[in-house]
């Protein structure tokens, strides 16, 4: 009968082994995975900005075909900078709107 449970014993030992493996092999699977989603989830998000802002886009994927390699940079900084500038220019403007009173 010990026998029995010897067998019984390192058969779920290698069980819990292999699970533990396979375990290990999901994780690092679903890594994968979330790398990549991570980056669609970056390239929805870029798409909803150029989709926003669809002639700022135009404007500076003109301006980067035509800009010279030296002034790239600031004109990714541009990119980066030109939506917050957007906003504001929005939030003034509906603030002077707001301050004329209602339309007649």
């Amino acid at each position: 009968m010990s026998a029995r449970f010897d067998r019984l014993a390192a058969r779920r030992n290698e069980l819990v082994a292999q699970s533990d493996q396979n375990r290990a092999a999901l994780a690092a699977s679903f890594g994968v995975i979330e790398r990549r989603l991570s980056l669609v989830e970056r390239v929805v998000d870029v798409a909803r900005r150029v989709h926003r802002y669809r002639a700022i886009a135009a404007a500076v994927a003109i301006g980067l075909a035509l800009a010279g390699r030296k002034s790239r940079p600031r004109l990714k900084r541009a990119i980066q900078v030109l939506p917050i500038a957007l906003e504001v220019f929005r939030a003034f403007r509906s603030r002077r709107h707001e301050a004329r009173g209602p339309s007649r």
